[in-house]
């Protein structure tokens, strides 16, 4: 997914939920975040990380969009 397609749309108000299952990371951007995202493993708990820390950059690229639930179920 493109990074910076990502990033105008949170600057816009939207939250967006991406999967990388290659990695097997969940990420969701939100406008409540700021420069952070929440990132959690396959079955692991989320952890708030930086924008531009390195597994969320490349899980963002190599991800797809995916839906509130199916990040929450992740």
């Amino acid at each position: 997914m493109n990074k910076i397609e990502v990033i105008e749309r949170v600057r816009k108000g939207e939250t967006v939920y991406i999967i990388d299952d290659w990695d097997e990371r969940a990420i969701k951007y939100s406008p409540e975040l700021g420069k952070n995202v929440e990132s959690k493993r396959k079955g692991c708990s989320v952890v708030t990380r930086p924008m531009s820390d390195k597994p969320v950059f490349e899980s963002t690229l190599d991800g797809e969009e995916v839906t509130k639930e199916a990040f929450e179920r992740y």
